[in-house]
């Protein structure tokens, strides 16, 4: 793995986590796109990186999804690929838009929609309203 970078706590402490989520992931993840996702994490070098994202690392299905959001495009038609389409559309929940809150890692999962609202649930909000 690569050598992480920061300050000698910072990077004791990220290995840490990383090491925990590592161990759990190569459980998870053992052929095709799990491998080259893994391998993306494997090479994330930011002591910071790690810190800043250890909620996420606890669960490992979260951390995976957030990176697999960031460097792979969603399935056409996914569910995911709808929620993106429909944030590009400036849906937002008081301060947090669609896109910010996808882009966080968190699951989401649409219970209704409308031409003007989204009632979604999620893991850390409960039952959420957006609207354009």
């Amino acid at each position: 793995m690569t050598n992480l970078k920061g300050s000698e706590k910072q990077v004791a402490w990220a290995e840490e986590i990383r090491g925990s989520f590592m161990a759990q992931a190569e459980k998870i993840l053992n052929a095709g796109r799990g491998l080259e996702l893994l391998n993306h994490i494997r090479n994330i070098d930011s002591a910071k990186w790690w810190i800043d994202n250890r909620d996420k690392a606890k669960t490992v299905r979260g951390l995976l999804d957030m990176v697999a959001r960031q460097i792979f495009e969603p399935i056409p038609g996914s569910p995911m690929a709808i929620l993106y389409d429909l944030a590009k559309q400036g849906y937002k929940s008081g301060d947090i838009t669609l896109k910010r809150f996808l882009d966080s890692g968190a699951a989401i999962k649409i219970i209704s929609q409308s031409e003007n609202k989204i009632i979604a649930a999620t893991e850390d909000m409960g039952t959420v309203e957006f609207t354009r």
